[in-house]
């Protein structure tokens, strides 16, 4: 499991991590809470077919028929309802089979039970061979965590952490005919589409994101509205209505990224009094990710801190992080080989130079360059699970990241000095800042 923030706290059960991290307030009482709700029984029993009459219409549910809890079937079936537990709902029955009811003569037999309110699907049951543990869990966890998810403000940074693009329908609460038909569509076009990219399909509350809607100049009586968020942009849909057009939804998807392109060219030709016109509106999405001031070590130890934003001449947009002391010389750390900022304050404040250096009155700027975890993983047009955003080589690091940071450091030290006008031009010439990279090969300094 590859951790880029921390504290990152996720429980492992039996052997297995569980699928979702803990993401609630971090105090003794919210964790406790976190720890006894994941050691809950994975699982329902009933007895009747009518008890399952009243199931929550909009979770999705398993229901499970075994004839006994000492079935080696069972066995592997209740680790991974402990895995999915959170997704889907459980329900299992133990005892012969039901006269009434076909599906049962051939135990063990599992149902899938679609969450009703939100989708045309119906009862779906499991055709393959409940023995075979890959095959079941391949087919329990595309039926709990489905292509179209509901997102709120709950779930939404887990889904922004992963950097896809969004493909998002805002909606009205109560217009649930919209739903069904937006995820019945996605399901039947996009589900196997293998040149649309890959995309985290949502719906949203239009009314809870009206920020979102806002953003883009519409209103809620315009909803319902499909757009593409790429975590940069957002790219409206022309019209809802147009998805009942075969193919329309799909195509529109797969010319994105030729629009993208199209696009930028449009914006460097014009001046730029047209630009707002020109430029499609930001994703207002991005914000909703996990915070960096959240993850970090530096609030950790109680040292002042800067968070400063800087873009490459090539559209990379990296993160620098400052531990300040203004008037005093700067030194920039560099990371290594895979690695980011943390590589200087991961030691802890009496062991990391990033602390030390600061500590001996230092004006510490640490570097992450473009690739790094998570602050140098930012585009102008392009996300991180894009090809295009890695096709980059050592020279890029040389040629845009570095001259970029000490640009911006250089004009930021020039600030803190005092007005660049009253210095004495020989003092701006001979500005310097100490470099200090990390050493690839183990020795002492």
């Amino acid at each position: 499991m590859y951790i880029n923030k921390f504290p990152t706290l996720r429980l492992y059960h039996r052997g297995h991590p569980l699928r979702r991290e803990f993401r609630g307030q971090r105090s003794v009482q919210a964790l406790v809470d976190f720890v006894q709700k994941q050691f809950r029984q994975p699982f329902s029993e009933f007895q009747q077919l009518e008890q399952l009459d009243s199931l929550n219409p909009t979770r999705r549910a398993v229901l499970a028929f075994f004839e006994n809890r000492t079935q080696p079937a069972f066995v592997s079936f209740e680790l991974l309802m402990e895995r999915l537990k959170n997704d889907c709902d459980f329900y299992v029955r133990f005892g012969d089979k039901l006269a009434n009811i076909s599906y049962t003569q051939l135990m063990p037999t599992l149902v899938y039970r679609p969450d009703v309110e939100r989708t045309h699907a119906q009862d779906e049951l499991y055709a393959g061979n409940v023995n075979n543990v890959l095959q079941l869990d391949s087919w329990l966890y595309k039926k709990c965590l489905p292509l179209v998810r509901q997102v709120d403000f709950s779930n939404v940074e887990e889904i922004i952490e992963q950097r896809l693009p969004l493909v998002v329908l805002f909606h009205m609460p109560n217009d649930l005919n919209a739903v069904k038909d937006f995820k019945s569509i996605v399901e039947m076009q996009l589900a196997d589409c293998k040149d649309c990219g890959s995309y985290n399909f949502v719906t949203v509350d239009g009314l809870k994101f009206k920020h979102s809607v806002a953003h883009m100049g519409k209103t809620e009586q315009d909803l319902p509205i499909i757009a593409i968020d790429t975590l940069q942009f957002t790219f409206p849909y022309p019209k809802f209505k147009d998805i009942y057009i075969p193919g329309h939804l799909k195509q529109f998807i797969k010319h994105l990224s030729e629009h993208r392109k199209q696009l930028k060219l449009k914006i460097v030709q014009q001046s730029t009094e047209q630009l707002p016109q020109l430029t499609p509106p930001s994703s207002t999405f991005k914000e909703l990710g996990p915070s960096r001031h959240r993850y970090t070590l530096v609030e950790r130890h109680d040292e002042l801190h800067e968070l400063h934003n800087v873009t490459t001449a090539d559209g990379y947009q990296l993160q620098l992080q400052r531990l300040p002391r203004v008037g005093a010389r700067p030194v920039l750390l560099l990371h290594g080989l895979l690695g980011s900022a943390l590589s200087w304050l991961c030691l802890g404040a009496e062991k990391s130079l990033g602390f030390q250096l600061h500590r001996r009155h230092y004006d510490v700027w640490l570097a992450n360059l473009r690739g790094s975890a998570p602050h140098g993983r930012h585009h102008l047009e392009l996300t991180d699970v894009m090809l295009e955003f890695w096709r980059y080589s050592f020279h890029e690091h040389g040629a845009y990241d570095l001259p970029a940071i000490i640009d911006h450091i250089v004009e930021h030290t020039k600030r803190g000095s005092g007005s660049v006008e009253q210095l004495p031009q020989q003092e701006l010439e001979t500005q310097q800042i100490l470099l200090i990279g990390h050493s690839q090969v183990r020795q002492k300094l």
